[in-house]
């Protein structure tokens, strides 16, 4: 699928710098516009006549790191010829991958509808991904890997019910992710306006969720859609060895449990 990519501009560094942009629609860069709808923001500051663009990507440092190193730096850099650079902020356990390029901002804004600016409430799967069955799980897995939880009910004995959930501000995106789900004959459920409460910030806000529940989603999600981030795959994997996953774990503590 043929991408908008010659009305792209680029800036004096995007051409320093040898900046690529895909010219085909292909699984990895639906993986990536998934990665980008999760954990991703486009941003333009302006300055007086001066405009900056960037793309920025967010994560745990103690739960995502690791998928970001094996799998989001690899994509980024296949895709556009250039990496992201990576700042810690250690006492609040998260880090920013950023990368400041006018022409990947612009090409991920026109292709695939991602607003430039606060995002939350208007992302959607991207009309050109979602009528591909061969790009839109590669999204899913994307949106999934930075934006989805995995968890394990206490149905008796042991936290052993698998429940996936993705929660979201923007309505329309649960929406698409119910269809697409539904087309490849998962059993889903979905909850709007949920009432949520921040205590970072001591603020109330309407979330939209859909929950993939049950054993049998569980197998035929890492059957054809699969996990890449290891805080994911830790838990399907401590489950599939235990038979159960303990709750409240962290990655590093799942990962000696595996050993």
């Amino acid at each position: 699928m043929e991408l908008l990519t010659k009305e792209i501009p680029y800036s004096n560094k995007d051409k320093l710098v040898n900046i690529t942009l895909p010219t085909e629609l292909n699984e990895d860069l639906a993986e990536f516009v998934g990665i980008v709808a999760g954990d991703g923001h486009l941003n333009c500051f302006s300055k007086r006549n001066w405009n900056s663009f960037s793309i920025t990507i967010t994560g745990s440092i103690s739960e995502d790191i690791e998928y970001f190193n094996i799998a989001v730096q690899p994509l980024f850099t296949r895709l556009f010829n250039t990496r992201l650079r990576v700042t810690y902020q250690t006492h609040k356990n998260y880090f920013n991958a950023n990368n400041c390029s006018k022409a990947i901002v612009i090409y991920l804004n026109k292709n695939f509808q991602i607003p430039i600016g606060n995002k939350c409430s208007l992302i959607h799967i991207p009309r050109n991904i979602i009528e591909s069955e061969n790009l839109v799980l590669p999204f899913v897995r994307g949106l999934a890997d930075t934006d989805f939880s995995l968890g394990f009910k206490n149905k008796g004995k042991s936290h052993s019910y698998p429940v996936i959930k993705g929660s979201f501000k923007s309505r329309a995106i649960v929406e698409d992710l119910n269809k697409v789900l539904r087309n490849f004959e998962f059993s889903t459920n979905v909850c709007f306006n949920e009432s949520n409460f921040d205590k970072r910030f001591g603020i109330g806000y309407e979330r939209h969720s859909i929950y993939i529940s049950g054993h049998k989603n569980l197998e035929r999600w890492m059957a054809i859609i699969g996990f890449r981030n290891p805080r994911l795959v830790s838990k399907y994997m401590t489950w599939k060895k235990l038979g159960f996953c303990p709750p409240n774990t962290k990655l590093k503590e799942r990962l000696i449990l595996l050993e």
